[in-house]
């Protein structure tokens, strides 16, 4: 038994570096043909975390691996290592083009098509050992995906590693937030035991100052997508989503977003400078395909569409960041972040719907686009009131298309393309 569990951690320790090796390559070919500085910052700072995984697997070092979007900085206090399946793990699957290969292992394990393709991916990911062995193994709640939820035990099933489930409530209401507040708790002791660590409840003024900091500059981010002319390239606010959830309160993710902020800066001079107009402002209601983002260039090369806001990546929740109640911020955080709001409880006072109205109204988009994930029976259910609002109460046409936000095909970039183009088209003669 201890030699088969040898030998499941090397090959996927093995298998992981694959990745890391990748990502090498990325990074030293983005600095040998420069963009903006952005953009070889959120290669530099996603490699660093890859190599401070790596690096903690082979020294023999404690390693945590997450499921779900939470404010993972509640384990920096712990200074333990941790890897998030959503953004990390579609950076492996990416890099080393695993979409078919993935599928198929999440398919064997019984997940069946019309569960989340992102699920899936996270699934067949770790089934198929390109994740390294974790000490502890963390699944998490994001409001009512049931997917998200129900992962972790088929993960725990294939691997026998301690796991823990953080849960949360539907709503960000006070007995929500004190309820959130001792599920993190129990998993602190819980991880304390497992891992033979010590929380250093100091750490907290440090971590949180970080934490602070890279807020500060989201809200920044934000503002500046909205000036007009608008700055913003589409890639952007995606781009931004998944580099946030691996660097939660750590120093790389403020000098990412540092870098973002600066370039959208001199991108507004010069375009003002050359008193230029874009000829489309477009609300990213969800997210953008993140495997095909060379059809957000198009879209601005070819049709002057630039994206003004990004509701479930930018449009961040009131956050008071307090070390003397570390665990109350976490779940305050938690219930701030973006994509947690936009996921959340869709109608009422606070809920989805008004977040997205009102994000999409104060950026005067003039356009709207929602990629979703069309086996997302969240996202599914909540369409038609979405595209009802937009038209009824905002007057501006909206975009939905649902597929598979995992999917790297190119045939999955000319369906996009063509809808886009289509779209487009329309909004054009429309403005005649």
């Amino acid at each position: 038994m201890k030699q088969d569990r040898k030998d499941e951690r090397k090959r996927r320790f093995d298998n992981f570096c694959k990745s890391v090796d990748v990502l090498e390559k990325v990074y030293e070919h983005r600095k040998k043909n420069p963009t903006t500085k952005s953009e070889e910052a959120y290669y530099k700072v996603m490699l660093d975390e890859f190599r401070h995984v790596r690096d903690t697997v082979d020294a023999g070092k404690p390693l945590i691996v997450v499921t779900g979007e939470f404010p993972w900085e509640v384990l920096n206090a712990l200074d333990v290592t941790w890897f998030g399946l959503v953004s990390g793990g579609g950076a492996v699957s990416k890099t080393l083009g695993l979409y078919e290969t993935t599928a198929n292992a999440a398919s064997e394990a019984g997940l069946k098509p019309e569960n989340c393709s992102v699920c899936r991916m996270m699934a067949g990911l770790y089934l198929t050992e390109y994740v390294p062995l974790p000490d502890v193994l963390i699944a998490n709640c994001i409001v009512q995906c049931d997917n998200i939820s129900s992962l972790g035990p088929l993960l725990q099933r294939s691997s026998q590693v301690p796991y823990y489930f953080l849960d949360a409530s539907y709503k960000a209401t006070k007995r929500g937030m004190q309820y959130l507040t001792g599920q993190t708790k129990k998993m602190m002791e819980f991880l304390e035991e497992q891992l033979g660590l010590k929380t250093d409840w100091d750490k907290y003024e440090e971590i949180f100052k970080i934490s602070a900091k890279q807020y500060e500059l989201s809200l920044r981010i934000r503002d500046l997508l909205k000036e007009r002319p608008a700055p913003g390239r589409y890639r952007y606010s995606t781009q931004y989503h998944w580099l946030q959830l691996e660097t939660s309160g750590k120093q790389g993710g403020v000098d990412y977003m540092q870098a973002l902020v600066d370039d959208l800066e001199q991108r507004l001079a010069e375009k003002r400078a050359k008193g230029e107009v874009e000829r489309f402002r477009v609300a990213d209601v969800m997210l953008f395909p993140p495997h095909h983002l060379k059809l957000a260039d198009w879209m601005e090369e070819h049709w002057g569409a630039y994206n003004v806001c990004g509701v479930a990546t930018l449009a961040w929740g009131k956050i008071d960041f307090d070390a003397r109640k570390p665990l109350e911020t976490i779940a305050q955080k938690f219930w701030a972040e973006p994509c947690v709001r936009t996921y959340g409880p869709f109608m009422g006072p606070g809920g989805a719907l008004e977040v997205i109205k009102n994000e999409v109204e104060e950026s005067q988009a003039d356009a709207g686009l929602n990629f979703y994930n069309r086996t997302c029976p969240i996202q599914s259910a909540t369409n038609r009131l979405l595209s009802d609002a937009m038209k009824k109460e905002l007057d501006i046409p909206l975009l939905v298309e649902g597929m598979d936000l995992m999917d790297l095909r190119p045939e999955q970039a000319n369906v996009v393309k063509t809808k886009l183009d289509d779209f487009f088209k329309v909004l054009a003669a429309s403005k005649k």
